[in-house]
């Protein structure tokens, strides 16, 4: 595939790291402190999203944006406006990040079951804490803890973990992103 000629191997996965800089600040319609939900989002939301971002991307993550720490299942949206009953809005407040694209030879070997994380997404937090950040530690938004981040959205400070973009069928394309908020 040309994608994998642009990336590098590390261990048994390929990497590609580039620097995202966007006009307005991730959005995201997500279930919140239901765990690993992403097959109840699925099937019941993904649906009824598909047509509010381009390319749809499911996402999940850890954070305090909700009042207590909670694992966050989602997708990313162009607007909070008009979204569908059940889901909670979030404004991410991330603009300007790090992208660190990952690839493993099957969705099973990048995410694991419905648990996760996958052998895949072990290795691509290795190769993100003892290869990349420390090299660019001095560019990401201040951290409290090992891959937390404090982040900003509106007069809102909060933490959030490492944000965890997944393609639209993990399945046929074993593919998934690192979204690391930079200064």
């Amino acid at each position: 595939m040309e994608a994998n000629r642009q990336m590098a191997v590390y261990k048994d996965i390929l990497v590609k790291v580039e620097t995202i800089e966007l006009s307005e600040t991730i959005k995201t319609a997500c279930l919140k402190g239901r765990g690993f939900a992403f097959g109840e989002f699925g099937e019941n939301y993904k649906p009824l999203l598909l047509d509010r971002h381009t390319p749809y991307s499911s996402v999940g993550f850890f954070t305090d944006y909700f009042g207590k720490e909670t694992y966050v299942v989602g997708c990313i949206v162009d607007t909070l406006d008009n979204l569908p009953e059940g889901l909670e809005p979030m404004d991410t407040g991330i603009r300007r990040f790090a992208s660190i694209t990952f690839r493993a030879v099957s969705a099973e070997k990048l995410v694991g079951g419905p648990d996760g994380p996958g052998e895949g997404m072990q290795t691509a937090g290795e190769y993100v804490e003892k290869v990349w950040m420390p090299k660019h530690k001095d560019e990401v938004i201040g951290s409290s803890k090992q891959g937390c981040y404090e982040m900003t959205s509106g007069d809102r400070v909060y933490q959030l973990g490492t944000f965890e973009v997944y393609k639209t069928d993990i399945q046929l394309d074993p593919e998934m992103c690192y979204y690391i908020p930079l200064k």
